[in-house]
């Protein structure tokens, strides 16, 4: 019956009403105030960080007419106020007046035989910094702890706030006919802070900068179920589930002008900084990939039918799926700009210098910047089953079925794909290939795979009354896996474009 999982598969049910009033509570509770210090807050002198978790809500259910309509309705809450401890590098105060003391940096434009000479008191004079690398250098904090390498530290904040809700009527047309309708939604928003202030942000990775999450989810569902006969029974599903989720930087506006930085096209939801990497110290300005929309909308049918005859108890269905992924990132079209020491080093390009020394110049090391990548993908899943569970003796039961599964290939709605030709005998070999109406073939730039047969066998004996030896195998097929937005023709010329100067 399951298939499109080559692991496991989870089956959830929510409960119905039944002829009686019903109903539930909970609270769950976590407090920093029962916690312990943590050891680095600890050692840094700092207080506990904070933590506020509550979980709650509760489900009531109940009848509308007695034996034939009942509701159920069920929410849960999840409010969490939290903390993540973080320490970085960040420069000393001497450094953002272009005064680095004992750290030895070298004039770039003194370069002979590819020897740089010293600035004098290792001091970039004022009149060669650049304005916008010293507006943004001044973005860092001061240090807050001793030394020069991570010597500050900071408890991020964390505000994550989760609400679900569920609801399910079912009613009872008569002894065979029965029907439920179900629908459940989830809103959640996620903040998580920066390590400096804003628009400073900043981060030692990916995953430290500051970050606006907001996933959402809708499902609903309807269930039909028949007694056809006394031996026949069918059940036919209908649903629908939509997710979205993006991830957006903290700021409201582009700070691109203000800052001076130039060369970034203005793109809706493009907010705050680019991200700034300066090798040696923690990172600056708003991370990569926000905003990352992505919304899911998949369409069920499921029909099954239940057949028991004499000592076998057969079982056969199918099951469709419709899927829509859109599938759109901003990618790095917010730029990235990296500072790592090379103009600044003795000898030029080693990398040896001060990145720090390279960012106060204006001298970076390589740029990226991309466009939006954008894809309106779409995938079609049919899988049909037959088995069989017969009861061969009294202590053998055999477990028999075949499944068939057709999985497509992910295709663009609007063909805005593109693919490399690399058939030597083709016209257009070498060249890029745009996607064009017709099959799977010409839209995806894949073949439909028409050949996954699953069988599947399994058994029960009874040895003893006590022992019961089990064993089964089968052939198991999965979805489609990662097939990421990067791996397909979105992400090709003329629809993706991703330049680094270096």
């Amino acid at each position: 019956e399951f298939g499109r999982a080559a692991g496991g598969v989870i089956s959830v049910a929510i409960k119905s009403g039944t002829n009686k009033i019903r109903g539930s509570a909970f609270e769950f509770l976590r407090n920093d105030k029962l916690d312990a210090n943590d050891f680095f807050s600890n050692r840094a002198g700092l207080k506990r960080p904070p933590l506020r978790r509550n979980q709650f809500g509760g489900t009531v259910g109940g009848p509308i007419y007695r034996d034939h309509t009942f509701f159920f309705t069920s929410y849960q809450g999840t409010l969490v106020r939290s903390s993540r401890t973080m320490s970085s590098t960040v420069p000393q105060p001497g450094m953002l007046r272009a005064d680095f003391g004992s750290v030895n940096i070298f004039d770039p434009l003194t370069a002979q035989a590819g020897v740089r000479q010293q600035f004098a008191n290792n001091v970039i004079p004022a009149n060669r910094i650049d304005p916008v690398g010293a507006r943004l250098a001044a973005l860092y904090p001061a240090p807050n702890l001793a030394g020069l390498v991570n010597n500050y530290f900071a408890n991020v904040p964390i505000r994550d706030d989760d609400h679900q809700g569920d609801g399910r009527l079912d009613h009872r047309f008569s002894d065979k006919d029965s029907v439920f309708v179900r629908a459940s939604v989830n809103r959640r928003a996620i903040n998580r802070g920066a390590m400096f202030a804003a628009p400073g942000n900043g981060g030692n990775g990916f995953n430290d900068y500051p970050v606006v999450q907001t996933p959402q989810a809708f499902s609903v569902a309807g269930n039909w179920t028949r007694i056809i006969s006394t031996s026949v029974v069918n059940e036919f599903r209908l649903g629908y589930t939509r997710n979205e989720s993006d991830q957006l930087a903290l700021a409201d506006k582009s700070l691109y002008s203000e800052f001076g930085i130039k060369g970034v096209p203005q793109t809706e939801g493009l907010t705050g900084l680019p991200q700034i990497g300066v090798t040696g110290f923690a990172a600056l300005g708003d991370r990569t990939f926000a905003p990352n929309p992505k919304r899911t909308g998949v369409t069920q049918i499921i029909d099954n039918a239940s057949w028991v005859r004499g000592n076998h108890t057969i079982k056969f269905g199918f099951d469709a799926r419709l899927s829509s992924n859109y599938a759109g990132t901003s990618s790095n079209a917010r730029g990235t700009l990296n500072f790592n020491g090379q103009f600044t080093s003795r000898t030029a390009g080693s990398g040896a210098g001060s990145a720090m020394g390279d960012l106060l110049l204006g001298q970076t090391n390589s740029a990226t910047l991309t466009t939006l990548l954008l894809g309106d993908l779409r995938n079609n899943f049919y899988g049909f089953f037959f088995s069989d569970s017969w009861k061969v003796t009294r202590k053998l039961t055999l477990n028999l079925g075949l499944r068939y599964e057709l999985q497509t290939p992910l295709w663009e709605a609007s063909n805005k794909q593109g693919n490399f030709d690399l058939d030597p005998k083709s016209s257009t070999y070498g060249t890029v290939v745009p996607a064009r109406g017709g099959g799977i073939r010409e839209r995806s730039f894949s073949n439909l795979d028409k050949n996954n047969w699953a069988p599947r066998i399994g058994f029960a004996y009874q040895l003893t009354p006590k022992t019961v030896v089990r064993g089964a195998t089968g052939v198991f097929y999965g979805g489609l896996g990662f097939q990421a937005i990067a791996q397909l023709g979105p992400a090709n010329p003329p629809y993706f474009l991703n330049v680094t100067l270096a």
